[in-house]
């Protein structure tokens, strides 16, 4: 009997060890950790859904992704055109999966036989797969997880088999295939029913198309158009006509005496699949390919130069870094929260405010822009929606408490675990900028930047220890290689060549072969053949120069389409010069597509180079050499052990300072957040990195005076801080500004200043920069301003007095800058998936192995007839979960479900007083109203006790 998806999985499943079982729960995405699965079919439940394949196939390399296409392009029992998604869009069963297997030697035979080198290379490669649940063995074959299917709908640019392809095809022409192809075609007097007679009419032309020999002797029997046509089908396997499409309004023709296509249908060596898509049979293409076709297997990375580096040299390069990058994110987030950068309608922070900060923080662009992006990825900057502004969130404060270690190995996670790429955009001209604003709500690239860049920390990481990479563009090829699916590489690959309408001959020229492959690895870079028509290059052009919106195949049929028995139809484009679009409906629909296809990948140069210089502002590279904190981070050590290389980086913070007799104040390293917020208030920042400056001034000690304090407290305060007492000069500075300050008082009026001291009042009076003001004197001490209170005092100031500011009471006025945060505490960083899973695996995930394996070892419980009955009627549960959900029904007992809700999300409830109604469970407590719960029962895939 052959058994369903999560059936197979389960008996997998339980063939592996406690670690090994870790290791694949650990890696795949849709497992929950609570409720955390109980029985091997739980797990086997978790692993069918199809994001396991999909974002399975993200992480694999260019070697594991050509081995994945071999096996589904030579897979049993596969639908026409890949598997249908299943799961959480529509809830359908996940017993119903197709069935999909594969033979080994098949695989063995077309990537280059027994003994060969490349053979020898599968085994480490299908490992890799079944750790990630995309293949598993199976009786002697590879058992394909489903979910798979959407990735390679024409894996190898071959179609489905010939026998389902046929069965969809009408009587009379089956019958005609099957005279073509030499057989006889079975009547309906040979079977009871019409259908009968399809179906062995179908399996007798697939049987037929199955014969190398016979498909090849009806090739060779073709009209030169007929079989030019043919050898362009046998490379993409699948063309299209819009004008058999659904919903098309138009004229449709009928073929032609001469069309070369009807003559292939007639031969079953194309069929219509519907909607205006024509497939070929996976047996055709393979036949026309000959039997010395081998597909291209990249087992191995390419190599990285590499070159002696001075370690010293990186560890100095890397500790100025980390140290900088500490100090620009502090006086970044600083500077938010007194000032926060406005945002723009359309979400995020706007070029103006990217200006103003980088001006405020004397730095470029560029790095506003990547710190902005981390400090918003590390949890310590959000949006504020309702003041429309970019603000630091509570979780800043304890940051900002932190040491120096520990505030950079924040910004590290931040970095990691960031979706875009700040910098990548800044090496791109002005005209193909593309900028994500930084807290934005949505970007271009997804999760695509967090592989990629772990992809990036894996191959440096691999490097030999004291040496650095000596070529960035092999360092990007490399990349692209162990993991592909960032990249618009493996795309260009499918635009180039024969994709485009190509016949055999121009393929060879142009590729050396046929293109094989979707991930080979043909030369992007190479120039299309002269007999490539104008529209194909104006395509291939757009995906070669625009880094925003190239795209993936598309509607391959429209560019290949013979057009009518007279030959290939004139492409309306064709007279316009290259870099002119095309705008023909059929270059419109492949370049939409293209573009889609295109969106959010990178190319890896420039990805490689941008990513490069953010790791090195975070001191995780210099010179090209990965330093010991960015080398934790590759491998995902523990948190003390990033915490130890951070802190041989940045020593502790400085709570201490030099003052000196030029009244500066020096700090050596970086400073602790109290000695930061106490010379901050009294004095001006003048130098950052690893030796701080600030400079008193008089302006600068009466700010503190006006935040609140006093010239005895100050000097008290700088006292306790300073390193060999504090110099005279500076104590003369404070005392003066503390005698003069509040001599002179100002309130609201408009505002009153007055004075104790007549000769000051008269003089300021006088004063000829106070005239704007219009000073009027009441009285001997008094004189009433023509301007509000912040503006007298802001006046008086800048004549160079020192008046204490006061409120309508007559207490002072306390001036200190406000400093805003957002609601919330900002995203949460966790590590991402892309990097590698830590060698040593948690005890606790070990345990549950262990706890799971001996579940599965035990004998399954005898059910009763309503636990038989539940069996059958929810197939995703296993005997324990019947037997739960059984004696819940009888008793009204509580229990905690799991299943995929009707809106297709996955949801968990603890529920109780459970009644059971066709396909569905309702509540029906004693003293209320009954209620349907929001799922069905074949999507209930566990059922566990209440207080368990």
């Amino acid at each position: 009997m052959t058994l369903s998806t999560t059936d197979s999985l389960a008996v997998y499943l339980a063939s592996l060890s406690a670690p090994d079982l870790t290791r694949v729960v650990t890696t795949a995405p849709t497992v929950p950790e609570e409720p955390r699965p109980r029985t091997l079919r739980h797990l086997a439940v978790c692993l069918a859904d199809p994001e396991t394949a999909l974002l399975g196939c993200s992480f694999l390399s260019r070697g594991e992704l050509q081995l994945l296409e071999v096996l589904w392009a030579v897979a049993d029992e596969r639908q026409p055109g890949g598997a249908a998604r299943l799961g959480r869009d529509a809830g359908p069963r996940l017993d119903d999966d197709p069935v999909v297997v594969v033979d080994p030697d098949v695989v063995l035979a077309l990537v280059g036989g027994p003994g060969t080198a490349e053979a020898r290379e599968l085994g480490p490669a299908l490992d890799t797969l079944t750790g990630r649940v995309l293949a598993w063995p199976e009786d002697g074959r590879i058992r394909l997880h489903p979910g798979a299917a959407s990735v390679f709908p024409l894996p190898l640019g071959l179609g489905a088999p010939a026998y389902p392809l046929l069965l969809g095809q009408r009587a009379e022409d089956l019958r005609t295939i099957v005279r073509e192809l030499g057989g006889l075609p079975a009547g309906r007097k040979d079977h009871t029913t019409e259908n009968a007679a399809n179906a062995a009419n179908a399996a007798l032309a697939a049987r037929l198309l199955g014969d190398p020999d016979v498909v090849r002797r009806v090739a060779s029997r073709l009209d030169p158009p007929a079989r030019a046509a043919l050898d362009e089908l046998a490379e993409i396997g699948i063309r299209r006509d819009p004008s058999t499409a659904w919903g098309y309004y138009g004229t449709r023709p009928g073929p032609g005496p001469g069309d070369p296509l009807a003559r292939l249908r007639r031969r079953g060596l194309l069929l219509a699949t519907g909607d205006g898509w024509e497939m070929m049979p996976r047996e055709v293409a393979m036949a026309l390919r000959g039997d010395t076709y081998r597909v291209a297997f990249e087992a191995r990375p390419p190599q990285v130069p590499t070159a002696v580096v001075d370690r010293d040299a990186v560890f100095r390069a890397s500790a100025a870094a980390a140290a900088a990058a500490v100090d620009t994110a502090t006086r970044l987030l600083h500077t938010c929260a007194v000032s926060p950068p406005q945002l723009l309608k359309s979400g995020g922070v706007g070029v103006r405010e990217l200006r103003r900060l980088a001006k405020e923080l004397a730095c470029d662009e560029a790095a506003v822009r990547l710190w902005l992006h981390v400090a918003e990825s590390a949890g310590l900057l959000a949006a504020d929606a309702d003041h429309c502004q970019a603000a630091p969130t509570t979780a800043y404060d304890a940051w900002l408490d932190g040491e120096p270690a520990v505030r950079l190995l924040a910004l590290v996670r931040g970095w990691v675990t960031m979706p875009d790429v700040p910098m990548l955009d800044a090496a791109a001209p002005a005209s193909a900028r593309r900028h994500v604003p930084p807290l934005s709500a949505t970007g271009d690239h997804g999760g695509l930047a967090l592989v990629a860049r772990g992809a990036l920390l894996r191959t440096l990481g691999g490097q030999e220890p004291g040496h650095a990479v000596a070529d960035t563009a092999a360092l990007a090829r490399c990349i692209a290689w162990i993991c592909p699916t960032p990249f618009r590489h493996g795309l260009e690959d499918m635009i180039d060549g024969p994709v485009f309408g190509l016949g055999a001959a121009d393929a060879d020229a142009a590729d050396g072969g046929w293109p094989g492959s979707v991930w080979g690895s043909g030369d992007v870079t190479a120039p299309l053949p002269a007999e490539t028509s104008a529209a194909e290059r104006r395509i291939a052009v757009a995906v070669a120069g625009d880094a925003g919106d190239a795209g993936g195949p598309g509607g391959l049929g429209g560019l290949g389409d013979p057009g009518g028995p007279d030959g290939p139809a004139a492409h309306p484009g064709d007279g316009l010069p290259p870099t002119v679009p095309c705008d023909c409906p059929d270059c419109r629909e492949v370049g939409e597509e293209i573009a889609h296809a295109f969106r959010g990948r990178f190319d890896a140069a420039a990805f490689t180079e941008a990513t490069l210089r953010e790791a090195a502002a975070l001191g995780l590279v210099a010179h090209g050499a990965l330093t010991a904190l960015g080398g934790g981070v590759a491998v995902r050590h523990s948190a003390a052990v990033l915490l130890a290389a951070a802190e041989e980086l940045l020593p502790p913070a400085a709570r201490s300072a030099r003052f000196r007799t030029d009244l500066t104040a020096v700090v050596a390293g970086p400073a602790s957040a109290e000695l930061a917020r106490l010379l901050g208030g009294c004095a001006d920042a003048e130098a950052h990195g690893p030796a701080g400056v600030w400079r008193f001034s008089e302006a600068s000690v009466r700010r503190h005076l006006d935040a609140g304090g006093t010239a005895p407290g100050l000097l008290a305060d700088l006292a306790d801080v300073a390193v060999g007492g504090i110099p005279q000069r500076l104590h003369h500075l404070v005392h003066d500004v503390g005698r003069r300050y509040g001599q002179v008082r100002a309130a609201p009026a408009a505002a009153v200043v007055y004075s104790d001291d007549e000769a000051l009042v008269a003089e300021i009076q006088r004063h000829s920069r106070l005239t704007a003001l219009g000073l009027r004197r009441i009285a001997p001490t008094v004189l009433l301003s023509g301007q509000p209170l912040d503006r007298t005092v802001a006046a008086l100031r800048r004549a160079g007095y020192a008046p204490a500011a006061e409120t309508a009471t007559g207490s002072a006025l306390v001036e200190r800058a406000e400093e805003f945060r957002a609601p919330g505490t900002g995203r949460a960083a966790g590590w991402p998936v892309a990097l590698p899973m830590p060698e040593e695996l948690s005890d606790g995930w070990r345990v549950w192995a262990a706890d799971v394996l001996g579940r599965a070892a035990a004998p399954a419980p005898v059910l009763g007839a309503k636990a038989a009955r539940l069996r059958e009627a929810a197939p995703l549960l296993g005997p324990e979960d019947c037997a739960v959900l059984a004696d819940a029904l009888d008793r009204g007992s509580a229990v905690r479900v799991a299943a995929t809700a009707y809106n297709g999300e996955p949801m968990t409830s603890t529920v109780a007083h459970l009644a059971m109604a066709g396909e569905s469970l309702y509540m029906r407590p004693p003293n209320g109203r009954p209620a349907l719960l929001p799922f069905r029962l074949e999507t209930l895939w566990m059922v566990l006790p209440a207080d368990d």
